[in-house]
């Protein structure tokens, strides 16, 4: 921890474990200038950071591990979450650093694995910005009129503005309305549990079920509340910091989108049993208002985009840093910082859609994504960096539960399935 001869200690009033600034003394003036988002705005984006194009296969999930099974998934993930998100909020303030990062709080818990930590960070970040390039392309062309690589350029052109933004509270706006979406997609599952012919229900199960089979689809809940990489910029942002609010605003944010889930899985799941589609919006009716939810949805992670661009634009200037061997101290030049994130952008936006344009399958990104970058972020980091940083405890003892369940997790159920479908007890799909 901190010294209290740190000069950056010397900028702030210690209020429990958070650096609270004391705005009638001298202090760091940039530091006091990022705080500028409310608690509203913070909900916002970390609500927006966890929902995106998945939850269009929840309802599948729980048709393949039952409704009582599936339930317990949301609920234990979302609260793994939670304590995920704590961990690396109170670690950040033990870092003593107000500029919390990934990078800055590793380098204090595990400084021979910071370069592994910003890159694990950057290719998730960049996997599932990508992944939501493919949806559109897949989504919109169902609407509108168009060619697939026509719309991932006009949606990479479109969110370009928003991607060279510098501070997360930029996008509270585009966060909100993002929420507002999935608030429709679920009103509209929830409204055609009373619309649909009984013909097209199949067999429904309470009873909680879980065989080979359903291994392929436990990383949907697994990593269906994975936004640990934005928890840093929420803390450095928020106004009048304090762990109360903080953990108001985890607390809060896992909720909106464990309520959002519950509604849609269980609906979806109640309407069609076993008959559900891996997205939910194929088993309606090309109907006006399923045209209007796909469309919705499209917005929905194109305004998200964003959201996976800012943690993995920072992780990889703090990776490009260190191999150049310069210190953050180095990029505090407005101007050099800004041409930096400008060409980080850039770079992020061409490569990116590039991949969207060549690549047809979303798993093919996801796969390799999900049981690597999302295990590392939501499970591995948060719980091995609070056990470096942490004082001994209860909680540094179920941070450790934590690293070795994410640890368990990486080879987990896409490691069974694939051994599975090779012994003959799945097909491959």
């Amino acid at each position: 921890m901190a010294s209290s001869s740190d000069p950056l200690r010397k900028c702030v009033v210690a209020s429990g474990y958070y650096a609270k600034v004391d705005e009638e003394k001298e202090c760091c003036c940039e530091v006091k200038d990022e705080r500028v988002a409310t608690m509203a705005s913070c909900i916002f984006n970390l609500s927006n950071t966890i929902v995106g194009s998945g939850i269009l296969g929840l309802p599948k999930a729980f048709a393949d591990v039952g409704l009582g099974l599936g339930t317990f998934f949301i609920f234990l993930f979302g609260s793994l979450a939670v304590f995920g998100l704590h961990l690396l909020a109170v670690s950040s303030v033990i870092a003593g650093d107000p500029r919390a990062s990934f990078r800055s709080v590793a380098a204090r818990a595990a400084p021979k694995f910071t370069a592994l930590i910003d890159a694990s960070v950057a290719i998730k970040c960049f996997g599932v910005a990508t992944s939501y390039l493919i949806v559109i392309g897949d989504t919109i062309p169902r609407v509108l009129r168009g060619s697939r690589r026509l719309w991932i350029l006009a949606a990479t052109a479109s969110v370009a503005p928003l991607s060279m933004l510098g501070k997360l509270d930029a996008l509270k706006v585009t966060s909100a309305v993002s929420l507002g979406f999935v608030l429709w997609l679920a009103l509209v599952v929830f409204a055609y549990r009373f619309k649909v012919d009984e013909e097209a229900v199949g067999e429904k199960r309470v009873v909680a079920e879980f065989d080979l089979n359903a291994a392929r689809y436990l990383t949907t809940f697994v990593f269906a509340f994975t936004c640990h990489q934005n928890i840093f910029a929420i803390v450095n942002e928020i106004r009048k910091p304090s762990q109360r609010r903080v953990d108001a605003v985890i607390l809060i944010s896992v909720g909106i989108a464990l309520s959002l889930y519950l509604c849609v899985a269980v609906s979806g799941y109640d309407t069609f049993g076993d008959n559900v589609e891996g997205d939910i919006l194929d088993n309606y009716p090309a109907t006006f208002a399923i045209s209007l939810t796909r469309f919705c949805i499209a917005l929905l992670v194109l305004f998200s985009y964003p959201l996976q661009l800012f943690p993995s634009r920072t992780c990889a200037l703090a990776l490009l840093a260190h191999l150049r061997r310069k210190t953050p101290q180095d990029e505090d030049d407005a101007a050099t910082a800004l041409r930096s994130r400008v060409v980080a952008t850039a770079v992020f936006l061409l490569a990116s859609s590039a991949i969207a344009v060549s690549v047809r399958s979303l798993d093919t990104v996801l796969s390799v994504v999900g049981a690597t970058g999302s295990t590392i972020v939501s499970y591995i980091l948060p719980g091995g960096i609070y056990y470096r940083l942490a004082p001994p405890g209860p909680m540094r003892t179920l941070a450790l539960g934590v690293f070795i369940l994410g640890i368990c997790i990486i080879p987990g159920p896409r490691a069974l399935e694939k051994v599975a479908v090779f012994l003959g007890f799945l097909e491959d799909v």
